[in-house]
């Protein structure tokens, strides 16, 4: 393998180390690789202004050339990209998060526009997580899924389940998440914000019966959906 010295380190190195210089007789430049690099920093460190101009100047009057090389570069060195990217925000923490605090507080509009979007596209997983965090605060299962809740609202025929009404359909606790009540498919059944609010926290062997919309066959699909059997339910005791 062929070698060469450095002119500047003094170094003997294969010419792999060597950038190619066509002007240069050996077609290679006189420095290593490495001496050319260090030689470039200390350069750019003392003339910080002088750079910054030349970088802007050359971008100005080369975009569409920066921006093809720019694109190719990132999708050949994309894992490449995401490591240093990692290294650097795992290194600079402090840093990287007062420039996410200055950047949202620049383009807080623009968050509160996607924001809406957001909530107003994914009302079912919005109201999920909220469900779920407040019973994860009593310590309870919550594990309903939004493919639970939609088959749920399907074998109620997308009704409310205690007063068989078309309306509009809240995630109702069977047992009340303030008496234990878990968040999970086998204790929330869909009912109309009407009967949420008058039921609240109260038992539904009170509390149904006694309601101006209560129907036997609706009571015995309700328990029937949930398990129960002689007011017990089957699957807590499996």
């Amino acid at each position: 393998m062929k070698t060469k010295a450095c002119t500047k380190c003094k170094s003997v190195l294969t010419t792999d180390n060597f950038s190619k210089n066509k002007n240069s007789k050996s077609g290679l430049e006189y420095r290593c690789k490495e001496c050319r690099r260090k030689t470039g920093e200390e350069y750019r460190n003392k003339n910080k202004e002088k750079e910054t101009i030349r970088h802007a100047k050359y971008h100005l009057l080369n975009n569409d050339k920066v921006k093809t090389y720019q694109k190719k570069y990132r999708e050949e060195n994309k894992e490449k990209i995401k490591e240093k990217d990692m290294k650097y925000r795992e290194n600079n923490k402090d840093k990287e998060a007062i420039r996410r605090i200055k950047y949202y507080e620049a383009n807080i509009g623009k968050y509160r526009i996607q924001h809406k979007k957001y909530k107003s596209e994914n009302k079912e997983k919005i109201n999920i997580a909220t469900n779920k965090r407040r019973a994860i605060k009593r310590s309870l299962p919550a594990t309903l899924t939004i493919e639970q809740w939609e088959s749920s609202k399907m074998y109620f025929d997308n009704k409310c389940a205690y007063c068989g009404e078309k309306l509009p359909l809240e995630k109702e606790h069977f047992l009340a998440i303030t008496k234990s009540g878990e968040f999970t498919v086998d204790n929330i059944i869909p009912s109309c914000r009407i009967c949420n609010c008058n039921k609240h926290n109260k038992s539904f062997f009170e509390w149904y019966p006694n309601h101006k919309h209560y129907s036997k066959q609706r009571e015995k699909k309700i328990l029937k959906y949930l398990g129960y059997k002689n007011n017990i339910q089957q699957l807590s005791i499996l």
